[in-house]
């Protein structure tokens, strides 16, 4: 049995379940209280759960806290939370997946250990999936996935999920992918997960463009999906300086991320930001500029990310859901490109230093890595620091192990020539 403090701080932790996202500013904690408030037999205040998520400064929380917020979650107490936590460690997940590695059903029992992994967060479920995803079990996949209460609600948690898969896929042979893609056609959880949640930059030289392929020939896909495909085949063939198939001008009703990449990639094929301004309103969600800020880089608009930072900074910059990271960070590198232009060299070191790309999704690290080596060379070169040649061969290896013949010497070193 743990300490008390670290039962209190995992209560901590699952209360950003309530949330959906991480409690970063006094508004989310009156969500969360409001939530609460709604589930449990007893209220709590706003003032205590400013010291609880440490926003004043804290003590150690009362029984009655402990017991209010374990009860909103879902668990009798305090002390049945720290019991049924307890019991619900790594070791019997462990113990879980040796057992159940030979059965073919998945009978009642099988389920609720399920459920019980997907209460306890996205890690839980995420690597059960991911060690059958490893031993090609993709029948047993299915079958789990079939039971729509096996995977969280927040989409920030799936996504997490999707991420793990992604990373297995990627080590997979020709005759794996083959296998798998039958199994997307059958079961479309599986599909979004595999495909959708999460498009893998890193291996669109292999697993993950072949797989995204293959699966639409076993399938009619639908116009959304016909048009995700396209993209995903266009951004590889640029990257790899190969020709794109021509994109028609056109709005889509579709969700922001997959609306930006249409966008972007228009702007990327005609060199012209004019279409992006008709696409922008003031609705317009956070989420669409993450592949915005990609296309504007490459095609050097810096007046572009200049209107898009002037009006838009608050918006794209405050947390919201599971792409925050993702767009912070290559918004920022953005900024930090545009401020290379203007010469704001200290504005060019805030930027940076606001970035983390341990932080990021897994899939977009490295090619928001490559990007963001771009204003690290040349603030270095400015400087004069010894770090330039460092920062060259850093871009000059992730373009190799990505594939993306596009980002070479020339490009790097002659990013803000005038020609």
């Amino acid at each position: 049995m743990k300490s008390e403090a670290y039962y209190i701080n995992e209560l901590n932790l699952k209360c950003k379940q309530l949330l959906g996202r991480d409690i970063l500013t006094n508004t989310d904690v009156k969500i969360v209280q409001n939530i609460i408030n709604a589930n449990a037999k007893n209220e709590i205040s706003f003032s205590t759960l400013r010291r609880f998520f440490g926003f004043l400064k804290s003590t150690k929380p009362s029984r009655k806290t402990l017991n209010i917020i374990s009860d909103a979650l879902g668990y009798g107490n305090f002390t049945q939370f720290c019991n049924v936590y307890n019991d619900i460690n790594s070791w019997s997940y462990v113990n879980y997946i040796v057992k159940s590695w030979g059965r073919k059903s998945l009978p009642s029992k099988d389920r609720i250990k399920l459920v019980e992994f997907n209460n306890e967060g996205a890690t839980m479920m995420g690597l059960y999936l991911f060690f059958l995803m490893e031993n090609n079990a993709f029948e047993k996949i299915s079958l789990i996935l079939s039971d729509a209460n096996v995977l969280p609600d927040s989409i920030s948690e799936t996504g997490e999920i999707a991420e793990l898969l992604t990373i297995s896929i990627r080590k997979k042979n020709r005759r794996e992918l083959n296998k798998l893609s039958k199994f997307l056609v059958e079961n479309a959880v599986l599909k979004d997960l595999c495909l959708y949640y999460s498009v893998d930059y890193q291996s669109l030289s292999g697993a993950y463009l072949y797989l995204l392929n293959e699966t639409n020939n076993h399938q009619k896909p639908d116009k959304q999906e016909r048009l995700f495909s396209q993209l995903i085949n266009n951004s590889f063939a640029f990257f790899t300086k190969r020709k794109m198939t021509p994109l028609k001008k056109t709005v889509y009703q579709i969700p922001p991320v997959l609306y930006g990449r249409y966008v972007g990639q228009y702007v990327l094929q005609h060199n012209n930001a004019s279409f992006l301004f008709e696409s922008i309103g003031n609705n317009t969600a956070p989420e669409f500029f993450l592949e915005i800020f990609p296309a504007l880089i490459l095609i050097k608009d810096f007046e572009s990310i200049s209107r898009i930072e002037n009006q838009f900074y608050e918006k794209i910059l405050t947390p919201s859901n599971y792409t925050y990271e993702d767009k912070k960070t290559i918004a920022l590198i953005a900024f930090a490109v545009n401020n290379l232009n203007q010469k704001n060299y200290k504005a060019v070191e805030i930027n940076l230093s606001f970035i983390d790309y341990s932080e990021i999704i897994h899939s977009y690290r490295m090619f928001f890595k490559l990007l963001g080596t771009i204003p690290s060379y040349h603030l270095a070169k400015h400087h004069n620091s010894f770090k330039t040649n460092t920062l060259k061969n850093q871009y000059l290896n992730l373009s190799k192990m990505l594939g993306f013949s596009f980002f070479d010497v020339s490009f790097l070193e002659g990013y803000f020539s005038q020609e």
